[in-house]
């Protein structure tokens, strides 16, 4: 969405500067630059989604407090988990059935 609205505001500032040449240029994108030209962007929705949404398009941490929370706590299971899967590899590869236990 941010690189949409980038993209536009990019080609609506090319489209001027290409009018500004003469009269020309102006004819020649005539079709085109009354469509490009009405185009309306909110600077201030643009600036608010690219605060909350990388260029990628997924939504940053630093989104909403809770949104980092969850993540955070997502992350450190994830981990336990693999250390718990590589235990339980390392005990099968010695011969051992033990779990460990903390996880």
């Amino acid at each position: 969405m941010f690189l949409l609205c980038y993209f536009c505001q990019a080609l609506q500032y090319n489209v001027k500067a290409a009018i500004n040449e003469g009269a020309d240029w102006y004819n020649r994108f005539m079709p085109l630059t009354e469509v490009i030209m009405e185009l309306v962007l909110n600077q201030s929705l643009v600036i608010s989604i690219y605060q909350v949404v990388d260029e990628e398009g997924s939504v940053r941490d630093s989104a909403s407090s809770d949104l980092k929370g969850s993540r955070d706590q997502v992350w450190v299971l994830e981990r336990k988990l693999n250390q718990l899967m590589d235990s339980l590899i390392r005990d099968n590869l010695n011969g051992t059935t033990s779990l460990v236990s903390g996880y």
